[in-house]
């Protein structure tokens, strides 16, 4: 399944994988993947860093 929404990702799936240009970014959980940086950074831009 490929979806871009996380929050419809977590009520259908136990594990997510995020991919960034073809490579694994990060994978676990809900909790695990929505609090990793890298993911944040890939989809809100730098300024996630910050938060």
């Amino acid at each position: 399944m490929v979806e871009h929404n996380l929050s419809v990702v977590s009520q259908l799936c136990d594990t997510i994988t995020v991919l960034q240009r073809g490579a694994i970014l990060a994978e676990g959980d809900y909790q695990t993947v929505s609090n990793d940086a890298r993911v944040r950074e890939a989809y809100m831009g730098a300024e996630a860093e910050a938060a």
